[in-house]
């Protein structure tokens, strides 16, 4: 599998917590057709540049999706590489709809870091999501109860007002994903071990594991419980991968460390990721298996 070239748009690495303008997918998908344009109509960056009246870096930023474009440059650029009637219009439209205020900008915007910012774009726009998890279960199938004992363990310092936006924040996520297209789906394999060790909070993990109990029938979702004991399971830390009918979009393989996080767009990355994500889920209980053994966790609390 090719690799992205090194000044691919496309390529995404680490983001500082304070990156004023991080990426977002809704304008990556156009940064990359724009990129894509210019190369096809032979156009180097330093005369796109001075067709929009700027510099080469404003370029890089608007083809990174790291900007927004304005309807007056777009359709410089849009001139100069001689786009066609339909891809214009479409193009146009798009852009308007990209320069909107995201959802989360005014109630979120202040506890959200830019890696966040990036990566719930990146969940709005993908079609599917997989997810594996090791200490935790994934925020898109968290309760409210059990994402504040969470939070609030993670943030033990932050006050309690921003302990609960951070908890609305993800279930604002969640409404998002079930009020999304009926295509888009959500794999996860979830730890036995990171649900036993809340054994010691009833209050907390039963109506949780009754909430997965629930989620498990809805076709959107595909839970795979990993046993406690299973012992072949390739190393993986935790790994979220955004894959995207939106042939613009690169798949994109979203780690997170200590260090910070990382968006991983280079194919034989991501191929790496989701080979080790479906040796995990092979080693996990089916759909059907995983609901008993659920509702099994429920009645033993």
């Amino acid at each position: 599998m090719a690799a992205e070239p090194a000044g691919s748009p496309r390529r995404l690495h680490s983001l500082r917590e304070t990156e004023r303008t991080p990426p977002r997918a809704e304008r990556m998908a156009i940064g990359w057709e724009l990129y894509k344009l210019r190369e096809a109509a032979g156009v180097s960056t330093a005369g796109a540049a001075w067709a929009v009246g700027g510099d080469r870096s404003k370029i890089s930023r608007l083809e990174c999706g790291r900007m927004g474009i304005k309807e007056e440059d777009l359709g410089r650029l849009l001139d100069l590489y001689g786009v066609d009637p339909a891809t214009r219009a479409r193009l146009l439209e798009e852009a308007e709809q990209a320069n909107q205020e995201p959802w989360w900008r005014r109630p979120y915007a202040d506890v959200m870091g830019a890696h966040l910012r990036t990566h719930h774009s990146l969940e709005d726009a993908s079609d599917r999501i997989e997810v594996v998890e090791f200490f935790a279960l994934p925020g898109l199938l968290q309760t409210a109860a059990y994402a504040r004992a969470l939070v609030a363990q993670y943030y033990n310092e932050a006050p309690a007002a921003d302990v609960e936006r951070r908890v609305e924040l993800r279930l604002a996520r969640q409404r998002r994903f079930q009020q999304a297209r009926s295509t888009k789906k959500f794999w996860a394999v979830l730890d036995e071990g990171a649900i036993l060790r809340w054994r010691g909070r009833p209050s907390i993990m039963r109506p949780q594991l009754q909430h997965l109990v629930e989620l498990a029938d809805d076709p959107r979702y595909a839970l795979l419980l990993m046993p406690l004991n299973e012992s072949r399971v390739p190393y993986l830390g935790p790994v979220t991968i955004f894959r995207f009918d939106d042939q613009r979009l690169a798949e994109v393989a979203y780690t997170e460390s200590p260090s910070g996080a990382e968006f991983q767009t280079d194919p034989s990355s991501v191929e790496i990721h989701s080979k080790r994500f479906v040796q995990i889920a092979r080693a996990s209980y089916n759909r059907e298996a995983t609901r008993r053994h659920l509702e099994a966790l429920v009645r033993n609390l």
